[in-house]
C-alpha cells in the first residue's frame, strides 16, 4: 500500500484477513470530532470542552483549509486507485 501523504499518519503495517484488510498507523495523539462517549447530542454542540464545539469555534478560513486538506486528501486516494471509507462527521 502506498499512500505516503503528508495528510495522513504514518502507515506501519498492512495485511490481509480472513474477513478484511488491516492497516496499522503510527499513533496519532488526536481528538475525534464526533466524541459521542464524551460528549453526547446536545452536549457535543455546546459544551466548550467538546472537540466538535471548538473547532466550530475557529475561524472559517482555518474550517475550510482543514476541508480542503481532506478533499485533497481524499483525491490522493481516489488517484492511487483506493476508496476512502469512514470520513465523516455531523
Amino acid at each position: 500500500m502506498n499512500l505516503h501523504n503528508k495528510h495522513l499518519i504514518r502507515l506501519l503495517d498492512h495485511f490481509e484477513t480472513e474477513n478484511g484488510y488491516v492497516a496499522v498507523f503510527k499513533w496519532f495523539d488526536g481528538e475525534c470530532l464526533q466524541s459521542q462517549w464524551s460528549f453526547p447530542p446536545p452536549h457535543k454542540y455546546t459544551h466548550p470542552d467538546s472537540p466538535y464545539f471548538r473547532f466550530r469555534k475557529l475561524s472559517i478560513q482555518q474550517r475550510l483549509k482543514s476541508y480542503k486538506n481532506i478533499l485533497e486528501f481524499n483525491i490522493y486516494v481516489e488517484n492511487k486507485i483506493y476508496v476512502a471509507i469512514d470520513s465523516y462527521d455531523n
